[in-house]
C-alpha cells in the first residue's frame, strides 16, 4: 500500500500524467488535505490520481479529500476531488488517523466486537455500549440482543466470537464467578483475539488483560449504572483503537505463520502480490492462497477467484485456497461456502491448518 499526502487548491487544472512506475503495481491512497486558505500550485499528480479513482474500476487507487470541518469543498478542491466525500477534522487534521487508515486498507472498515458482562452486574452499561458502538458502525455482539430464543446457546456463542477481531471485557466485581464469562476469556485467549477491559470501580482485574489494554473507571465517570458522555465518548474512541490493533496483530499473525510454515516445508517463501494474495510455485502447480483474520465469506472467494492467478499462465495445473478462521462456523454458513468454493474451484481451510497444508502442499497431497 502506497499512501500518498497532498495539498491541493480549488485553481488545479486536469494535466493527464501517467503514475510513476513504482506505483504502477501498488494499492494506494491519495489524501488530498485542504486548509482554509485556497493557495497552491496546480498538481498534475492529483489530477491523474483522481482520474484513475473514477467508480470501482481501478482498485489500485483511492482518493480521500481532508478538509477543516465548516470548509467550502467547492473553494478548496479541484473539481476532480469534489465527488469524493470528504474527511473533516476540527482541530488537527491527525484527528482523521483512523479514518485513514480504513480507506487505506491498512485497517478495516468493519468493526466486529463481542461485549463480555454478567448480567446482574452491568446490564445497563453493556446495553448503553451495544447502542452507541452501533452509532459508529460496529457489529456488536451482546447475548441479550444478539442470540434469539431458541438456539443452541454454546453453538452460537462460538461462532459470534470466532468471527469477533476483539473481545470487550466489563471488568465488574463479579464477572470472573460466571461459567460463560470463563468460557469467553478461555475462547478469546486460545483464538488469539484481542482483548479490552473496562474495569469498573467495584471491579476486579481479569488476569488475560494487561493495564495497556485497560480502562479503569472511577464514579465520576458514570451517570447512574450508564457512562457520562464525555466517558463514553473517550471509551468509545479507546475500543475503536485496540480493536484495529487487534486486528492489525491477528492478520500479521496469520501471515507470519503461513510464510514460515510454506518456507519450512518446501524451501521458499510465498509471494505476497499487491492485491494481496499469497501466490507461489511448486512442483509445476501455480497455488493461489488468500488469508482473513475473520472467518471467510463471499467477497474473500471473490478476491481469490478474481485475482489470485495471473492470466495467461505456463502452469498447466494450479490451486486457490482461503485461509481463515472456520471451525466454528455455523454449519449452514460453512455449507454455502463449500458450494461457493465448488463454484470457484477453490477450498477452505481453517487457520489452525496451515502447518498441516504446508506439509499437504510438500508431500503433493493437496
Amino acid at each position: 500500500m502506497t499512501l500518498l499526502l497532498q495539498k491541493v487548491s480549488a485553481d488545479a487544472t486536469p494535466i493527464p500524467v501517467p503514475i510513476s512506475r513504482h506505483l504502477a503495481n501498488r494499492r494506494g491512497l491519495l489524501v488530498a488535505v485542504g486548509d482554509s486558505s485556497s493557495t497552491g500550485a496546480p498538481d498534475p499528480v492529483v489530477n491523474s490520481w483522481a482520474q484513475r479513482a473514477k467508480g470501482s474500476a481501478d482498485e489500485r487507487y483511492r482518493v480521500m479529500p481532508a478538509l477543516p470541518a465548516k470548509s467550502n469543498p467547492a473553494l478548496l478542491l479541484p473539481k476532480r476531488l469534489r465527488r469524493f466525500n470528504v474527511g473533516w477534522w476540527t482541530k488537527d487534521i491527525r484527528e482523521l488517523a483512523q479514518a485513514i487508515l480504513e480507506a487505506a486498507g491498512v485497517s478495516d472498515d468493519e468493526y466486529r466486537i463481542f461485549v463480555s458482562y454478567k448480567r446482574s452486574d452491568c446490564q445497563a452499561l453493556a446495553e448503553q455500549l451495544f447502542v452507541e458502538l452501533s452509532k459508529h458502525r460496529f457489529q456488536v455482539f451482546v447475548d441479550r440482543f444478539t442470540i434469539p430464543p431458541g438456539l443452541d446457546f454454546q453453538e452460537r456463542l462460538d461462532s459470534e466470537l470466532e468471527d469477533k477481531s476483539m473481545v470487550l471485557i466489563l471488568e465488574s466485581e463479579h464477572l470472573l464467578e460466571s461459567d460463560w464469562v470463563a468460557h469467553e476469556i478461555a475462547f478469546a485467549k486460545n483464538r488469539k483475539l484481542g482483548v479490552m477491559g473496562l474495569r469498573l470501580p467495584s471491579g476486579k482485574d481479569v488476569p488475560i488483560v494487561t493495564d495497556g489494554n485497560r480502562v479503569r473507571l472511577d464514579g465520576s465517570d458514570f451517570k447512574g449504572k450508564i457512562l457520562a458522555g464525555s466517558a463514553l465518548k473517550r471509551v468509545v474512541a479507546r475500543v475503536k483503537l485496540e480493536h484495529n490493533l487487534a486486528l492489525f496483530r491477528r492478520r500479521e499473525s496469520m501471515r507470519k505463520n503461513f510464510e514460515l510454515a510454506i518456507h519450512r516445508e518446501i524451501g521458499m517463501p510465498p509471494t505476497l502480490l499487491a492485491d494481496g494474495i499469497k501466490r507461489f510455485s511448486y512442483n509445476r502447480i501455480l497455488y493461489g492462497f488468500w488469508l482473513t483474520p475473520r472467518p471467510p465469506q463471499v467477497d474473500d472467494y471473490h478476491a481469490v477467484c478474481h485475482r489470485g492467478l495471473p492470466l495467461p499462465t505456463p502452469f498447466t495445473n494450479s490451486k486457490l485456497a482461503v485461509i481463515g478462521p472456520s471451525h466454528k462456523m455455523r454449519p449452514h454458513d460453512q455449507e454455502q461456502l463449500r458450494w461457493l468454493g465448488g463454484l470457484c474451484n477453490s477450498l477452505q481451510f481453517d487457520e489452525q491448518q496451515i502447518d498441516s497444508l504446508a506439509v499437504s502442499i510438500r508431500d503433493g497431497g493437496y
